[in-house]
């Protein structure tokens, strides 16, 4: 940015302190938009005046209505600014009400060559400030190191934890200025993660909207539920996300955004919307129901975004589940009305719509872009009425205007003007279907203008869901006339010319996707290609080879990784397992996909998921005595049970075991057995149970399967626990623990350690149980199974009560909830005695109020977060 390198050269300091400060719509003014607008000018000059004696620059490529940037030589400089900003401010009402201001500073290093050696220093300042509540200012780490020995004895730091920013890949130190005149209590800040949002970070920063913004959220108050409509192109996603952002704090239960562009199935409607909220059980019922019941009370913002592809089924979710439920609000994207009753609507016009003059806002989104592209780059006095006529020609569309900043690399103003004037030969008006011919035909003419190799990568880059990683790009465009080299480079410059967006996951790491409208403009370009078959089998191979080793490293030490890659596949995962039974295409490969990726979904706790495609693999396939319907009748049985549905399973166990029978596969036979023996336990048919389990175990003893014997084992083992046949348990367990040992199956040893650790517990061994605990915990943490990891906080919680531990035991015991609800996994029937008797003695010996202040603690607690607290101290060593 120049205006960021003329404050760097103007500062000549080795540092440079970054000073954001905004003024919050949170708090909606009286006297609507035009009031707030007012206010943000009056704010801006009173922060101009003290900024200015303090030696702050403004960085004027940042400056918005609404939200400022400053540069500082000093971090004490910066800070206090900031302070004295936060008193002017307190002490002045405007128009009766008070200013809400969030501010916070971040400092970075300046290279000899008067750059920011981080450059993305002022974008982690944004990001820093959007965690602050309103009158608090925050800090990171570097800016409290360079700014306590300078700053007066008035003003300290209080350190707040780690805590990840939109920005940030990793969480940072951040501290809160504490200084008289100012608030020094605040709620705690709000990490931008799991469990308060799952909006990632936008690098491109919105232009103009505040109107707007403000519009909508003010009308959103009103209404609880709002569609945002507009043509494709014209901001829609971009605007809500940036609302949800400010917003966060305003909602206790968070901000989530559902992509339902994707979707072609309306069964998935509600599990797409249950996967993503970390608080929903979804388990023990239909669906849409548990989460209709589960959301009332709820004060969360979500965003149903692109909702184009299944508008009437969409429309009738939304009825059913925010009709008359209290607490969620929701904006809801589409580029027409949904029609569900009492639909209340915003229009999004494009930029600089109809009744503004100059197309000021859509300019400076245009020389942004441009600058992104070229750095340095300089509009000439006379390319100025050029600049404008482009944007006017353009409609002030905003994904138009980005787009058409690509070609100032190749053309001039001037020949870029002469290129776009054809396409709007007058005939195209403001409506929404105009505004979506002019977007496309600006695509159609960058598409053009492509170089074949990036029109080929392009339009096949259309097939992927939600995304994709390069090595998958590679195969699906892999090609006679390209080279894995030209494929990698033409991603490359496609995402230079904002065709292709960029998501870095780390340093060396990245993930490719198309936005919704370009999506749609490049499938058509595959469509009419002819290449729509060959790349969709293309996109089944990968998918079939990600099944595959799914199914052979998911219970091993790259779990962790595997389930983090496979959440962001998800949609593709979807995409293929559709392609396979859409008519019966291939139903063998889709018995792969299903089978390859159920233990994904039953480990991230996707069972309505997983539940979903066995009924549809299963009714898409005729009746037919085989091993592969024998086993997929046995897997959605044991997703019925994890569903706490263990009554419909049973049929479906049976009628496995009756194939099994038939085609006479004993292993089969035995492993269903097993199953079916879990089943029993949860619907607390003990002795069916058993007899289950050991019918197991004596077929596998006999064969000299180990892995299948001891995983029969360990079940029976816990069953025993219950069942207080501690020796026979101990006996069961240890003969499991070791063969385990032997096979080096990680995951099982974790499991089994697990089970003799409740022995233990149940037999007062304390010293014996906790080690034990908190292996199994730190573990499982670190394969990101994050059952596991409820389990075993659930267990420390019984631990600490029993040592009398009662406030350690009810955080815990809230930790243990909150990691549970994230994978929608509800108690088992056999465990929710235990659970209510050691909630009503929790209850009885804090008292209730105390009893739910600590579950609150540790129900706002982070898996990570809930870790670290668990093993932080040793209860025996407490309790002695």
């Amino acid at each position: 940015m120049e205006c960021m390198k003329a404050a760097l050269d103007a500062l000549s300091a080795e540092t440079v302190s970054f000073a954001v400060v905004d003024v919050s719509f949170s708090q909606l003014v009286m006297g609507g938009v035009e009031g707030w607008l007012r206010l943000c000018d009056d704010v801006h000059r009173l922060v101009d005046s003290n900024v200015d004696s303090y030696g702050g620059i403004q960085i004027k490529d940042r400056i918005g209505r609404y939200e400022f940037v400053y540069a500082f030589a000093r971090a004490s400089s910066a800070i206090e600014a900031m302070i004295e900003i936060q008193k002017a401010v307190l002490k002045q009402a405007v128009d009766g009400f008070t200013p809400a201001l969030r501010a916070a500073v971040l400092t970075g290093e300046v290279s000899g060559e008067g750059t920011l050696k981080t450059e993305s220093a002022l974008e982690e300042a944004v990001g820093l400030k959007d965690l602050a509540h309103v009158h608090q200012i925050l800090i990171s780490l570097s800016t409290r190191e360079l700014a306590r020995l300078q700053v007066g004895d008035d003003v300290n730091f209080k350190d707040l934890g780690l805590h990840r920013s939109e920005v940030s890949q990793t969480p940072q130190r951040v501290f809160q200025v504490v200084a008289d005149g100012i608030p020094s209590e605040f709620p705690p800040i709000r990490s931008m993660e799991e469990p308060f949002t799952n909006i990632g970070h936008s690098h491109n920063v919105l232009v103009g909207r505040e109107k707007e913004m403000f519009e909508i959220a003010a009308r959103l108050r009103d209404f609880k539920v709002l569609t945002v409509t507009g043509a494709s192109g014209v901001g829609k996603s971009r605007i809500v996300e940036q609302i949800a952002r400010i917003l966060l704090h305003d909602y206790p239960d968070g901000a989530f955004r559902i992509d339902l562009g994707e979707l072609t199935e309306s069964s998935f409607i509600a599990e797409s919307i249950a996967s993503e909220l970390p608080f929903i059980d979804a388990s023990g019922g239909e669906l849409v129901n548990l989460l209709r019941d589960q959301l009332h009370g709820r004060q969360l913002l979500l965003i149903l975004d692109n909702c184009d592809n299944l508008p009437q089924a969409i429309a009738q979710q939304v009825n059913f589940l925010f009709g008359d439920i209290k607490g969620a609000e929701v904006l809801i994207t589409c580029r027409e009305p949904l029609g569900f009753t009492n639909e209340a609507l915003f229009h999004l016009q494009p930029l600089d719509n109809a009744h503004h003059d100059g197309y000021a806002d859509s300019c400076t989104l245009l020389l942004q872009r441009v600058r992104e592209i070229m750095p340095g780059f300089v509009v000439a006095p006379s390319d100025q009425s050029v600049f404008t006529e482009i944007c006017k020609i353009l409609r002030g569309m905003p994904l138009a205007i980005e787009l058409v900043a690509s070609k100032f690399r190749v053309l001039k103003a001037t020949e870029i003007l002469a290129q776009i004037k054809y396409l709007s030969d007058g005939s195209l008006s403001t409506r929404s279907r105009d505004l979506q011919k002019l977007v496309d035909r600006v695509l159609e003419w960058i598409y053009q203008s492509l170089p074949l190799a990036e029109k080929k990568v392009f339009r096949r880059l259309a097939v992927f869901s939600d995304g994709w990683d390069p090595a998958a790009a590679e195969l699906i465009c892999a090609d006679p006339d390209l080279l894995p080299e030209q494929i990698k480079h033409a991603q490359t410059l496609l995402v230079q010319k904002g065709l292709v967006r960029r998501q870095r996951l780390g340093v060396h790491q990245h993930r490719d996707s198309l936005y919704q409208a370009l999506w749609q403009f490049a499938h058509r370009c595959l469509q009419e290609a002819g290449e729509l078959t060959t790349v969709k089998n293309l996109h089944l191979k990968w998918m079939l080879g990600l099944a595959a080793q799914t199914d052979a490293e998911i219970r091993g030490p790259k779990q962790s990784q595997l389930i983090t890659q496979l959440n962001r596949e998800r949609h593709n995962i979807r995409l293929a397992i559709e392609w396979t039974l859409d008519a019966g295409k291939n139903v063998e490969a889709a018995h792969k996909l299903i089978r390859g990726f159920q233990m994904f979904w039953y480990k991230r706790g996707y069972f309505t998921e997983g539940k979903i495609w066995l009924e549809r693999l299963l009714s898409s396939t005729p009746y037919e005595v085989s091993e592969p319907r024998a086993k997929c009748l046995s897997i959605l049985g044991v997703f019925l049970t994890a569903c706490g549905d263990e009554e419909s399973a049973v049929p479906y166990f049976e009628h496995a075991l009756d194939l099994a029978t038939k085609i006479r596969n004993e292993d089969l036979r035995a492993t269903v057995s097993g199953n079916l023996g879990i089943c029993y336990r949860g619907l607390g048919r003990l002795d069916s149970a058993v007899a289950a389990f050991q019918n197991t175990i004596s077929y596998f003893q006999q064969t000299r399967k180990d892995g299948m014997l001891a995983t029969a084992l360990s079940n029976l083992g816990g069953l025993f626990i219950e069942l207080k046949r501690y020796d026979e348990a101990r006996a069961t367990l240890v003969e499991a623990l070791q063969l385990n040992l032997q096979l080096g199956n990680e995951w099982a040893v974790i499991m089994v350690r697990f089970n003799i650790a409740q022995l233990e517990l149940e037999q007062d061994s304390f010293e014996a149980a906790e080690p034990l605990l908190n292996s199994a915990l730190t573990n499982w943490y670190g394969q990101q199974d994050l059952r596991g990891v409820a389990m075993s906080l659930k267990s420390l919680a019984v631990l600490s009560n029993r040592l009398g531990q009662d406030d350690r035991a009810a955080v815990l015991l809230g930790a243990a909830s909150s990691v549970r609800s994230q994978i929608h996994q509800t108690l088992s029937r056999i465990e929710v005695p235990a659970h209510e008797a050691l909630v009503q003695k929790l209850t009885k010996s804090l008292g209730e109020a105390p009893f739910f202040r600590k579950w609150g603690e540790g129900s706002g607690l982070s898996a990570e977060a809930a870790v670290a607290y668990a093993i932080g101290s040793s209860s025996v060593v407490e309790a002695t």
